[in-house]
């Protein structure tokens, strides 16, 4: 009888646990602690439940996207993995969710916008260095994401911006 609790209870822990990752990483990004949510998030990213929902990409897209602008990362080669590895995750969130409802969420909105600051400034960088090429490719990539940014006013006259907006 024992044994049966037991092994209840280290299965209840398990569940609570992969299920607690995704709030988890969550927490971690709104709380601004990116490197402790990066550690989390490819902990989850492991885990076949975990990687099959379209929020732990947006999480990626988020986490890797804020450390790729962190000035320790931003002109280095790990700032350019991490790009990478935000856009690729940004694209697989939008090939998994076609309504991409979580980019109306405030704690989501940051990822794609910090996408398009490093892509641009990365590309103006480029282009003052005399790295055409380079510099075109960023620059393409900052404009293919300005596209999902729409400006609105919020209630309080302010301008915001907000994503999804695919103009066809």
């Amino acid at each position: 009888m024992k044994r049966i609790i037991y092994l209840f209870v280290a299965i209840c822990a398990t569940l609570a646990t992969k299920a607690q990752t995704i709030e988890s990483v969550k927490t971690m990004l709104t709380l601004q602690q990116y490197t402790k949510a990066k550690e989390e998030l490819d902990k989850g990213m492991g885990n076949a439940k975990f990687n099959s929902k379209p929020e732990a990409y947006m999480l990626k897209c988020c986490v890797y996207a804020a450390l790729a602008m962190d000035n320790a990362n931003k002109s280095t080669a790990t700032g350019e993995q991490l790009a990478a590895d935000a856009e690729a995750a940004f694209k697989k969130y939008k090939e998994m969710d076609a309504a991409q409802a979580l980019l109306n969420d405030p704690i989501y909105q940051n990822g794609p916008v910090n996408l398009y600051s490093y892509n641009y400034s990365k590309g103006y960088t480029d282009y003052t260095t005399k790295n055409w090429n380079g510099g075109y490719e960023r620059l393409k990539k900052a404009v293919e994401l300005k596209k999902n940014i729409e400006e609105s006013s919020n209630q309080d006259g302010g301008i915001s911006l907000r994503f999804p907006v695919f103009k066809c």
